[in-house]
């Protein structure tokens, strides 16, 4: 910890189908896979599943593990963000721990990784496998490869020999960004990171498990802010469905860093932001998709602007209405 610095908490509690998990390893890493930075702390939950981590500030990713029965869990809404005297409540669901990683030998050139992606035993069709080397992005947006599973949860990637961090999502709806909703499926790999050698095919089994409920904040604090405001046509109209979007770049290109749910029948909508920065907005009806030539594009006030300085803690910033007119970002 920096000197100086005060250390924020996470307050753990791990489950497993509604029921507490004793005894187990509660692990935080920060810095996942990046050489020299990454650290780890780690404690066990007591009778009631609840384990407390004192923890230097910084985005930190927290699992569980536990022997009897074999089982682990991933916090879904990794990592955690951990603020100078703060502390924060999550729940780690655990599901059965998967057999270890089968390793076979091919001929060199040939090296991949296989395996299947599933949920209380049954195959997760449709997912998309996610390969990151390293936690330098957060384990999202789009990583060094990726892989779709099969209708029987199988999927497979010829890949170098290195070390990958396997994510498996399963989105239900049409929106390939932002946070996972109710009935979307997320596996992390408890073998993570996969490390492959020359020579080598390894088969995985990715465990998943279903979003139950909403994931995303309720209130802002310091470790978080939200911008709000209404989405609207030229002629003052509301705009329902569109979504909201905060991008790094002015030119609105590429993936955005911020995105909202779909704007409600009045227009308004809802980003949360856990990263301060310059952020320029916009709206679009759907993103994940390449941008048609005379696309409707909103923009603050129907016009490019000089973006938004975003601080946490800062609140709420009010009255951010977008303007839809066909024209094309800049």
């Amino acid at each position: 910890m920096e000197e100086g610095a005060k250390p924020g908490v996470v307050r753990v509690r791990v489950m497993y189908r509604e029921r507490a998990v004793p005894d187990a390893r509660v692990t935080a890493v920060r810095n996942p896979g990046v050489e020299l930075l990454e650290e780890r702390v780690a404690t066990r939950s007591l009778a009631d599943g609840r384990a407390e981590l004192v923890l230097a500030p910084g985005s930190w990713y927290v699992a569980a593990s536990a022997d009897s029965p074999e089982l682990f869990g991933w916090h879904g809404s990794n990592p955690v963000q951990v603020r100078p005297g703060e502390a924060v409540e999550i729940t780690v669901p655990a599901v059965p721990a998967p057999p270890p990683a089968a390793v076979a030998g091919v001929p060199a050139g040939e090296e991949a990784v296989a395996g299947v992606v599933a949920l209380d035993g049954d195959a997760v069709a449709g997912a998309g496998v996610t390969f990151y080397l390293d936690g330098t992005t957060l384990f999202r947006g789009p990583g060094y490869l990726e892989a779709e599973t099969d209708a029987n949860g199988a999927f497979a990637a010829r890949v170098s020999p290195g070390r990958y961090w396997l994510i498996a999502r399963r989105r239900s709806g049409s929106q390939p960004f932002g946070p996972l909703g109710v009935g979307d499926d997320f596996g992390f790999y408890p073998g993570n990171p996969v490390e492959v050698r020359a020579g080598e095919r390894i088969t995985v089994r990715i465990p998943a498990v279903r979003v139950l409920k909403k994931s995303g904040w309720h209130s802002p604090s310091t470790l978080r802010t939200r911008v709000t405001g209404t989405i609207r046509d030229r002629a003052g109209r509301p705009l329902a469905g569109y979504r909201a979007f905060l991008h790094a770049k002015a030119s609105l290109l590429g993936k955005p860093d911020f995105v909202s749910e779909p704007s409600g029948p009045d227009g308004s909508y809802l980003i949360w932001v856990d990263r301060e920065g310059r952020y320029f907005l916009g709206a679009r009806a759907e993103i994940g998709q390449a941008r048609g030539e005379r696309e409707a594009i909103g923009l603050p006030g129907g016009a490019p602007d000089e973006g938004i300085a975003v601080r946490l803690g800062e609140g709420e910033l009010q009255g951010r209405d977008i303007v839809v007119g066909e024209q094309s970002a800049p």
